[in-house]
C-alpha cells in the first residue's frame, strides 16, 4: 500500500526556478533508473511502479507532458495487472495529462472509467478529496466540450 500511495516526488514544491526544478527531476530520474537496474521485475515491482507513476506526476507538475505521458504509457500494463486503486491512480494521472494536452474526449473516457473503478467509502482517508477532484475535473472537461448542461 505504501508504494501505491507514494507521492513525495510529485508533491515536491518545485520552487527552485527552471534550472533547480530540472535538477530535482534529474535526481528523481536517476533514483528510478537505479531501482530499475537493481530489479529483475522492473515495473512489475510495486515499489518501482509507484515511483514511476510518481515521477510522471512530477513531470506533469512541471508541464513536461510528453515525458509524463511516456512514463505513464510504460506503466499501463503494471497498473492494469494490479487493477483497483492502482488503475485509479494511473488513470488519474493520464487523464490530467490528456486534459493539459486538450485531448478532452480521451480524458473524459478515462475519468468515467476511473469513476467506475473507484469504490472507496467516503470514510477512507483522502476519499472526499479524490471524489471532489474527480468531479471537478469531469465538470471542467464537459464544459470544455460545450456540454455545460451535463456539467
Amino acid at each position: 500500500r505504501a508504494h501505491l500511495m507514494k507521492r513525495d516526488w510529485s508533491d515536491s514544491a518545485f520552487e527552485d526556478g527552471e534550472g533547480g526544478n530540472e535538477a530535482t527531476l534529474e535526481r528523481f530520474e536517476r533514483e528510478l533508473v537505479g531501482m530499475l537496474r537493481s530489479s529483475r521485475r522492473g515495473l512489475g515491482d510495486a515499489q518501482i511502479l509507484g515511483s514511476a507513476i510518481d515521477l510522471a506526476g512530477a513531470y506533469k507538475k512541471n508541464y513536461k507532458l510528453e515525458q509524463s505521458e511516456a512514463v505513464l504509457l510504460r506503466c499501463t500494463r503494471g497498473a492494469e495487472e494490479r487493477s483497483g486503486a492502482w488503475m485509479v491512480k494511473y488513470l488519474n494521472h493520464i487523464s490530467q495529462v490528456r486534459m493539459k494536452q486538450s485531448r478532452d474526449a480521451e480524458a473524459m473516457e478515462m475519468m468515467y472509467e476511473m469513476e467506475s473503478l473507484a469504490n472507496f467509502p467516503m470514510s477512507e482517508p483522502g476519499a472526499s478529496t479524490f471524489y471532489e477532484t474527480l468531479y471537478r475535473n469531469m465538470s471542467s472537461g464537459l464544459r470544455r466540450r460545450s456540454r455545460e448542461d451535463e456539467a
